[in-house]
């Protein structure tokens, strides 16, 4: 007679899990920024995964364990980004900023994007055309959704009705003007110029949320 010996898997090393997860955000994180770079040299659409791999120094196995195409990663980039932008997002002036409020806030964003210019470069870029990759579209849906939890101005976005469509478009044009002023100020290396794009993007900004209130 046969005895069956049965035994128990042991637990997963907590350590080894840990090392293993650090492991693979290191390496996604590499790949992004070397992906981030070459979509902001050559642009989205003329950059090829073997140009990423290659790049990041990343074996075609291993680019492939982690994204299965440029718009995964383009994704993975505009998590991170979003993230960062959301901290500062929160903090624009409720319900009703005064214009000087407003241009201390976008004061502060600016210097976020001037930290970091490549991926607002790189999405104002992508965004410039009408076929938008889902990144960019939920870049611009994130930003409006934070602000419509702060503005009433914003939040009429979200109102049903026959004036929705008008006030998203508003909406969307106003934050692509900030985005786009605090851009060039980032670029600028003459702060005493770049504060004239910056007063434009709060003379825009104050004047839409003035709207809800006229609404």
């Amino acid at each position: 007679m046969f005895m069956v010996m049965s035994s128990t898997p042991s637990a997963p090393n907590p350590a080894t899990t840990d090392l293993r997860r650090a492991r693979k955000a290191f390496t996604r994180g590499h790949i992004c920024d070397a992906a981030r770079q070459l979509f902001a040299q050559n642009g989205y659409a003329a950059t090829t995964m073997e140009q990423i791999g290659k790049a990041a120094g990343a074996p075609r196995s291993t680019l492939y364990t982690h994204f299965s195409d440029k718009e995964e990663i383009l994704d993975a980039i505009a998590d991170d980004y979003i993230e960062r932008l959301k901290l500062v997002l929160v903090g624009v002036p409720s319900p009703a900023p005064t214009r000087a409020e407003i241009r201390s806030w976008i004061e502060e964003l600016a210097h976020l994007i001037r930290e970091d210019r490549m991926p607002t470069i790189l999405f104002n870029g992508i965004g410039s055309g009408l076929d938008l990759p889902k990144a960019v579209r939920r870049i611009g849906e994130s930003v409006i959704e934070v602000l419509a939890g702060r503005l009433p101005a914003f939040a009429l976005v979200a109102t049903e009705g026959p004036q929705q469509h008008a006030y998203r478009a508003h909406a969307q044009v106003a934050v692509r003007e900030l985005s786009l002023c605090c851009q060039t100020y980032a670029i600028l290396n003459d702060d005493s110029v770049g504060q004239h794009y910056l007063n434009a993007a709060a003379d825009i900004f104050h004047r839409f949320t003035l709207q809800a209130q006229a609404d």
